[in-house]
């Protein structure tokens, strides 16, 4: 009775609580924040690496934040930047991992693939 008791209660246990991470298993730092909003491009800078041959770069953009998820965010309206091959956010709000930077900007953190890693 009391392994099967036991067997039960694992999967409850095993489960990180929600302010330790996300459904992706992503981890959360104190500087994080999640919201949602809509990216507006604004500037592409040119990493150069010769064996890079589609190119990279640092790309800065504000971000109109329609819904924050977690944590707090000192205004609608954030300087971000974010490293990519190109242009990644079009039309239309996004889910992002935001870490802030000392500068008062944030970085876009990679979820997957290329960019900043947040871990």
């Amino acid at each position: 009775m009391r392994l099967l008791l036991a067997s039960l209660l694992l999967p409850l246990i095993a489960v990180p609580h929600p302010s330790t991470g996300s459904p992706r298993g992503e981890a959360y730092g104190t500087r994080d924040v999640i919201v949602i909003g809509r990216i507006e491009n604004l500037d592409y800078q040119l990493v150069y690496d010769p064996e890079d041959l589609l190119g990279h770069g640092w790309i800065t953009a504000r971000l109109h934040v329609a819904r924050v998820l977690r944590g707090h965010v000192p205004s609608s309206v954030l300087s971000v930047r974010y490293f990519a091959h190109s242009y990644r956010y079009g039309e239309g709000d996004v889910r992002l991992h935001l870490r802030r930077r000392s500068k008062g900007t944030y970085f876009i953190c990679a979820d997957g693939g290329e960019g900043v890693r947040c871990r």
